[in-house]
């Protein structure tokens, strides 16, 4: 049994594609409140300070 060369014919077979810089994203303090939802910071038990 003849062992191929998996890499050579693997590297001619394989087309490169176009190389895309990566997209950076800000968002807003409101935007990722909307996203989110606010934050909950009390336990399980009643909550000692009220706002």
């Amino acid at each position: 049994m003849e062992k191929k060369d998996i890499t050579r014919n693997s590297k001619q077979q394989v087309s490169k594609r176009k190389y895309e810089p990566p997209k950076i994203v800000s968002y807003s303090e409101k935007e990722i409140l909307e996203h989110i939802g606010p934050a909950k910071t009390c336990s399980p038990q009643p909550c000692s300070i009220n706002p």
